[in-house]
């Protein structure tokens, strides 16, 4: 997957009207993170959007710590469309550095029809990433949706991936089953550094984790590390980013994803 130059206010923004919101998400509270207090955690902070990207999409709707991303249907619509928002908190970029602490949680919901269960489409529904070498290159790693699973996937943005020269970074897995219309509550932790014995990921899915202290390694033995070199500052991003690979039919159909009682520092 490739990342588009830096986002504008409106990049390519449709004037379609207003979307309904998806189904309700899971109404339980967001469980305290470690080293918070509370049975919120952040909560109280003031989440707002820094930025916002609407390529072939409406913008992100909503506010605070719920907001929904838009795809609407389309008779011929291109490769990739994307409504994603680069999240902030009292008015600040949630951003890292080379040794930072990442902490995000969301119940998440999508609608992706027919899309979700194919090998050739896939969505993005929240990633982490920033400039390598001063390039926009695919994140460090994301939330992912394709082939009927919810994933995490990174690895490709590392500056040496090169699949056609035999250096192929990517990695992925496997968090669960997924289904259009469920509410997942995603917790994501990772410590972040260009060592790959040091840096690590973590996930729990629905309280349940699923991915323990993982130190990503991709099959064909390369360690990424979870923050790469030439890089200097990633950021936390939430929404939906669509694509279709090769020549396979693109959706036309109207796709949709939810993001609630998010908890990010």
């Amino acid at each position: 997957m490739t990342t588009p130059k830096a986002p504008t206010r409106r990049s390519v923004a449709m004037a379609l009207g207003s979307a309904p919101l998806l189904a309700a998400a899971s109404a339980r509270a967001a469980a305290a993170l470690p080293g918070q207090s509370g049975a919120t955690g952040l909560a109280a902070a003031a989440y707002t959007a820094y930025k916002i990207e609407a390529q072939y999409a409406l913008e992100p709707a909503g506010g605070g710590t719920q907001w929904t991303f838009d795809v609407p249907a389309m008779s011929n619509p291109p490769v990739r469309r994307r409504s994603e928002l680069w999240w902030s908190i009292d008015g600040r970029p949630v951003s890292y550095g080379s040794t930072g602490y990442v902490r995000y949680q969301a119940d998440i919901g999508a609608d992706l029809g027919a899309a979700a269960f194919t090998s050739a489409d896939w969505a993005v529904l929240w990633q982490l990433l920033g400039t390598t070498y001063g390039v926009w290159k695919a994140p460090n790693f994301a939330i992912t949706q394709a082939n009927g699973q919810l994933r995490l996937t990174g690895g490709s943005g590392h500056p040496n991936h090169d699949p056609n020269a035999g250096r192929n970074y990517w990695w992925y897995r496997d968090l669960a089953p997924y289904a259009n219309w469920r509410s997942y509550r995603v917790r994501i932790e990772s410590q972040l550094s260009t060592d790959p014995n040091v840096g690590w990921i973590s996930v729990w899915v629905n309280g349940v984790v699923v991915v323990d202290r993982w130190r990503p390694i991709a099959r064909s033995g390369l360690r990424p590390g979870t923050f790469h070199p030439g890089q200097t500052t990633i950021y936390s991003r939430s929404g939906l980013y669509r694509g279709t690979n090769g020549t396979a039919a693109r959706p036309t159909y109207r796709q949709r994803s939810r993001h609630s009682a998010v908890v990010l520092s």
